[in-house]
Order: structure tokens, then C-alpha cells, then sequence
């Protein structure tokens, strides 16, 4: 929303903002202790943040990064954010398993079973396709899956597909 204003997240959950375009850095609070790897602003309320952390969950800032708390508080791990496109009130996390939230962010449902044996889960809305989807990473076979409009519409049962359409 401000192209001075950058964000950083790394080990140990540190969490660092720069206002002047990277030149000089502030560390803020810690989401998590562990390795931050996704860090999703919100558009319309760009002191609310969220960050996954690899090894110890999901968490929301209201201000700017100063306070986090965990955004789902039952899952132990976090891999990604992401809007609903065109709809900031749905927000996707994944960790463990995944969850939606319907009000921007502030509680979240966890839909389908958690699986703990997962590799990575990210969530993409490429350009090319329509709607969310979910995208997970196990044994390093990435794909594309339509997310439900409802949470109890989610399964267990995903089925991928590569990036040339084949079903895998």
C-alpha cells in the first residue's frame, strides 16, 4: 500500500520494518520463534499483518508489527496467508492443516484433517486461473485445487494437478 514501507521476517520469529525503502530497518515484535515465511499485509488496513512461522504457527498484528498474537491457535506450525481474491474478509492460512477465516483475519475454522507429515502447503491465486487455490508441496509434487466457498465443503481428498494440466 506504501512502496517506502518493507517488512522482513526471520529466524527466531524476528520481525523488522523499513519506512525508507530498505535502507535502514527497525526491529519490531517476534512472530513466533521460529522462521518467518510468509509475511500478507492487508490492503485496506495496512497495520494489520500476518505471518506464518514455520515452526511455531500462525499469527496477526493490528499494529504494524509491534504485537503479534496467534491467529489459529491450534496448529503448531504456519506456511502461508492469503486473501480470497476480491474478498479481504476470507483469508486463507495453512500449517498443519488449513483454515479460513470469513471476518479479515480475526478468527478462523480449520477445514479438511490435519496432517502433520506434510512438507509445505502455500496458497497461489495465479492470474491464469479463477479463485483461490490451495497448493501443497509433498515429496515435491506441487498442483492446483480449487478452494470450496464453504469450509465444510473442504476434504480430505485432494486431488493435484501440474502446472501442464496432467492429473498427478
Amino acid at each position: 500500500t506504501e512502496p517506502n514501507i518493507y517488512y522482513f521476517g526471520s529466524g527466531g520469529g524476528r520481525f523488522y520494518k523499513s519506512i525508507d525503502y530498505g535502507a535502514t530497518w527497525t526491529q519490531l515484535g517476534s512472530a513466533g520463534s521460529s522462521l518467518v515465511n510468509r509475511i500478507l499485509i492487508h490492503p485496506e488496513h495496512p497495520d494489520t499483518l500476518f505471518a506464518a512461522s514455520e515452526r511455531s504457527g500462525l499469527y496477526r498484528s493490528i499494529d504494524g508489527g509491534e504485537n503479534w498474537v496467534a491467529a489459529v491457535t491450534n496448529d503448531a506450525r504456519g506456511y502461508d496467508f492469503a486473501f480470497q481474491p476480491g474478498n479481504t474478509q476470507t483469508v486463507y492460512a495453512t500449517g498443519n492443516s488449513v483454515h479460513v477465516s470469513r471476518d479479515g483475519g480475526f478468527t478462523f475454522t480449520t477445514v479438511g484433517d490435519e496432517e502433520p507429515q506434510r512438507n509445505n502447503m502455500q496458497i497461489l491465486s495465479p492470474s491464469n486461473l479463477q479463485g483461490s487455490f490451495y497448493v501443497e508441496e509433498n515429496s515435491y509434487t506441487q498442483g492446483y485445487v480449487p478452494l470450496p466457498t464453504e469450509p465444510e465443503e473442504f476434504t480430505s481428498e485432494v486431488i493435484l494437478y501440474s502446472d501442464q494440466g496432467d492429473s498427478t
